[in-house]
């Protein structure tokens, strides 16, 4: 009887793993933004997930003023990379790969068409 349980109760934490909206499949899924500085500069993401294909829209920030807006299209892999290609409303192109870090960071690269490559971060915000 005690095995029947332990196996009922494996499957039903399976289960809820595959469903949970931080599970792996839904990772990158939710809202998304550079680290505060005082002047009000970043980026802001608002991303979904379907399957391994990622979609969101977004605003960049100058000096608390809204610069441009963005749109995001790229996949994420089971293993926490992702790669994204990003579109301003301006037309100007960045890209930004990286990994995530638990369930709250993104680390990565972010690229500009036409400049050298940074580290950029971003952090989950709570709705």
């Amino acid at each position: 009887m005690a095995n029947v349980r332990s196996l009922a109760l494996i499957a039903c934490l399976g289960l809820a793993a595959c469903s949970s909206p931080t599970g792996s499949s839904a990772l990158l899924a939710g809202s998304w933004r550079t680290v505060a500085i005082p002047s009000g500069s970043g980026i802001d993401l608002s991303l979904t997930t379907s399957g391994p294909q990622v979609a969101g829209t977004g605003h960049e920030y100058a000096l608390q003023y809204l610069a441009d807006t963005l749109k995001v299209r790229g996949s994420q892999n089971v293993d926490g990379t992702f790669r994204f290609e990003v579109t301003f409303g301006s037309g100007a192109t960045a890209t930004y790969s990286g990994r995530s870090v638990g369930q709250d960071q993104l680390d990565g690269t972010w690229t500009d068409a036409g400049q050298s490559p940074h580290s950029l971060s971003f952090y989950r915000q709570v709705q």
